[in-house]
């Protein structure tokens, strides 16, 4: 499933999204739109990139950022931040950006036959 977003908004999230890859050094052109809801999630490979604007969006990227360092100091198999991004999250005008590991979607696992015994 795609979602669909105006002319306007596109070019709006497009914008941001090139701000943004330029400073994690990654090509904006591949990244594909998954979600759009509240935050614009893009695949732009290595990475999965969370766009989100709003009055409190810097305030929760701040604390997930934050919260995913800690997972991952503990050793938390979780999503990681992006790899090499060293400063996160990431600001473009009014919208905040973090950047995360790609995973694989685990779609095939989960439809897969449960072993017999």
């Amino acid at each position: 499933m795609t979602t669909a977003l105006s002319d306007a908004v596109a070019s709006e999230i497009r914008g941001h999204l090139s701000e943004v890859c330029a400073r994690i050094g990654v090509d904006p052109e591949s990244a594909s739109l998954v979600k759009y809801t509240m935050n614009a999630v893009f695949v732009a490979s290595p990475f999965v990139v969370r766009l989100a604007a709003g009055p409190h969006a810097a305030t929760l990227a701040h604390r997930v950022v934050s919260v995913a360092a800690c997972l991952e100091q503990v050793g938390m198999p979780t999503v990681r931040l992006a790899s090499g991004v060293t400063s996160q999250p990431i600001f473009s005008g009014d919208w905040v950006a973090t950047a995360w590991q790609y995973v694989p979607i685990l779609r095939p696992l989960r439809s897969a036959a449960a072993p017999s015994g």
